[in-house]
């Protein structure tokens, strides 16, 4: 027998050694190192899953979260119009007052006549007087609320007020 013949069968009884290993049921390193491949794929698809799960619930968080700020956007915007509206109050009667007076040194001239949009001269002059006595008794009234008071917008009344100082 030759070396080579001699190392063959060496290698051959090795082999049935192996496979003699493996018919036994004895567990091998390659079967603990597969064992653990398949527990490792399970955890990671495990850990996909539960990825894929976090993310749609911060989806949905994210839109709740735009919803109710758009909410106390528009609850804000209200409740400033409200408190607006509530902060510059008009004074009627006193303002009511104001007119009558001025409207009586303007004979002639309704309240109508000053709301409306004549341009004659007694109705412009009634008109001024009114504005300036307005706003000379009540300096913290803004323009835009002397412009419902008397129908004109606010620019017609800031230039009343300049005109007469």
């Amino acid at each position: 027998m030759s070396i080579h013949q001699s190392e063959l069968i060496r290698q051959q009884e090795a082999w049935k050694a192996a496979r003699a290993r493996l018919a036994t049921g004895k567990p091998s390193r390659i079967q603990a190192l597969e064992a653990e491949l398949g527990e490792a794929r399970r955890q990671l698809s495990q850990a996909k899953a539960d990825v894929v799960r976090v993310l749609s619930e911060v989806e949905v968080l994210k839109h709740r979260l735009r919803n109710r700020e758009a909410t106390i956007k528009r609850i804000r915007l209200v409740r400033k119009k409200r408190y607006s509206r509530r902060q510059a109050p008009v004074a009627l009667p006193d303002v009511s007052a104001i007119i009558a007076c001025v409207l009586g040194r303007h004979p002639g001239v309704t309240w109508e006549a000053v709301q409306s949009r004549k341009r004659n001269a007694a109705s412009v002059a009634a008109r001024h007087d009114c504005i300036v006595a307005v706003r000379k008794a009540h300096p913290g009234l803004s323009y835009p609320s002397l412009g419902k008071i008397f129908r004109k917008h606010h620019t017609t009344i800031m230039d009343v007020v300049r005109a007469a100082e």
